[in-house]
């Protein structure tokens, strides 16, 4: 009997795609699904809502998957590899909103975020973690950090909207 793979699942895991993934397994068949489309966007998001963003993470994969899904909406991005660039970044200019990878060198997205409440206080950015992490108390963790809001990975483009809409038009007011 050859050993293979027979589907794929990708995190956050929901319930019915585990049954199903499961069940076709249990049963030797194949899924059959076409790849999934890609969600619409609002590509005139940034015309709307203009914000000033700061994208901040180790990995360059992760950079320009977040730079595209900005992009798509209209937006230019800034971005930053840990969080004492996203400091320097900020001596240099006033963001709207700040993605922030809770796991970088030099000086993690939980570390950062502390620092940039403690400096900028009132006049911070809003701060979204974006984390691997999907366990329990990790979300508590990240807003006792000071962060406003917390998104898991693998991003998904809606999401990113969702956050913009969320707290871009409480930085504009």
């Amino acid at each position: 009997m050859a050993i293979g793979i027979s589907d794929i699942i990708y995190k956050p895991i929901r319930h019915g795609q585990l049954l199903d993934a499961l069940s076709c397994a249990f049963e030797g068949r194949s899924q059959g699904r076409k790849t999934p489309a890609l969600p619409l966007v609002d590509t005139t998001l940034a015309s709307r809502l203009p914000l000033r963003l700061l994208l901040a993470d180790d990995n360059p994969i992760n950079l320009k998957v977040g730079q595209r899904f900005l992009e798509k909406m209209g937006y230019g991005v800034e971005m930053v590899t840990n969080g004492l660039e996203v400091l320097q970044a900020l001596e240099k200019q006033p963001y709207d909103i700040i993605f922030l990878d809770v796991q970088m060198p030099e000086m993690d997205g939980y570390e950062t975020a502390r620092r940039v409440c403690q400096e900028w206080g009132d006049r911070r950015p809003r701060l979204i973690a974006v984390t691997g992490n999907a366990l329990q108390g990790d979300r508590e963790k990240c807003l006792e950090a000071g962060m406003d809001d917390y998104i898991t990975k693998p991003i998904q483009a809606k999401e990113v909207e969702t956050i913009l809409l969320r707290w871009g038009v409480r930085s504009t007011n």
